[in-house]
């Protein structure tokens, strides 16, 4: 998410309780982020160096995890089996008891290169997309429960979402008339990373990858927005 707001660890923390499974995880997102703005602002990095560098986080982040007992040494321990489906960034599982799909996401996006918007690359910038998201849609809100390794031996977060039994993917012109009954405008958006992209817009968030692949018509034709990119806007 492009978000322009600072947080400190304190507030992050509190920020992201709802959202967790844990106490554990909270505190190691709140430290995590907190480590992270650290070593990018050391007195010791210069010029180009100032910078997140992405498999140190992620190491780190690992590290605090397992320290504060909120690793999964093996995400099958949630999963009903196989996975369900897999993508650039999540590789997705039914629970145990089939109420919810597990998600090992492994940052994918997170760009440690764009030296045009730092605020897209580094921890901060994907948790407030969770808390957005949430904020958002919290039918289908996420619950971050954990971290761990997928078999590729990539660092992931592991997401808790509602599953949607029986569902299809939704119209374009349902989705376009659903987000015109929450406040957003279809537009091509025209500042930050999503400049010149198609998406939407209600003055504060910025939406955009809202296709069919991304929104499930549930069985009673409720519309669920599983997996958008949101953004705030530059202007708040």
């Amino acid at each position: 998410m492009d978000n322009s707001r600072t947080m400190g660890s304190k507030s992050q923390h509190l920020s992201l309780g709802a959202n967790t499974g844990s106490d554990a995880v909270a505190k190691t997102i709140a430290e995590s982020i907190y480590a992270n703005k650290r070593t990018s602002n050391s007195s010791t990095a210069t010029g180009s160096d100032k910078r997140w560098i992405k498999h140190q986080g992620l190491r780190q982040l690992a590290q605090i995890a397992v320290e504060n007992g909120a690793w999964i040494d093996k995400v099958s321990v949630l999963t009903n089996g196989d996975s369900i489906n897999n993508g650039t960034e999540n590789t997705v599982y039914l629970s145990k008891d089939g109420i919810n799909v597990i998600k090992a996401n492994n940052f994918f996006f997170l760009n440690e290169n764009d030296a045009e918007f730092k605020h897209t690359r580094d921890l901060k910038y994907f948790f407030d997309r969770i808390i957005a998201h949430n904020l958002l849609f919290p039918e289908i809100s996420y619950k971050i429960i954990g971290f761990t390794k997928d078999s590729g031996g990539q660092i992931c977060v592991v997401l808790q979402q509602p599953y949607i039994p029986n569902y299809e993917y939704a119209a374009r012109e349902k989705i376009d008339s659903e987000l015109e009954k929450m406040g957003f405008i279809k537009t091509v958006l025209g500042e930050g990373i999503n400049n010149g992209l198609n998406g939407y817009t209600n003055g504060i968030y910025e939406l955009t990858d809202a296709k069919p692949l991304n929104v499930l018509k549930d069985e009673n034709g409720k519309l669920h927005f599983v997996d958008l990119d949101i953004s705030l806007s530059l202007k708040f």
